[in-house]
């Protein structure tokens, strides 16, 4: 019960049904908060990922990502949320629709 946030009263009052309705929500919480705890943990290892350059004795490691934007470009998610095109999303779906029309062709 300690999870449900409510008075002792409210309890009193909580139905079978509407009980197992809240327990499944804070399963399901508790769900994405895990989810959440991954995504970081996944996130953490991709920032501090490297690739080996070179051969031989000149075998170097650098990072994946030259910056954070590399990683993560929050202005153009932003405007994926928002429904706006890029200029880089723009000139792909033109390439995509040429491409059809030759496959077409063909």
């Amino acid at each position: 019960m300690r999870y449900f946030d409510m008075s002792d009263a409210e309890i009193d009052h909580l139905t079978l049904k509407n009980y197992g309705w809240r327990m499944k929500a804070i399963q399901l919480k508790r769900a994405d908060i895990e989810r959440d705890l991954h995504l970081q943990s996944w996130l953490n290892q991709q920032a501090k990922a490297t690739k080996e350059t070179g051969q031989g004795k000149n075998k170097k490691s650098k990072p994946v990502f030259k910056n954070f934007q590399e990683f993560y470009d929050h202005e153009k998610r932003v405007k994926q949320i928002e429904g706006k095109k890029t200029a880089k999303d723009e000139k792909k779906a033109r390439m995509a629709e040429a491409a059809k029309r030759v496959n077409q062709g063909a």
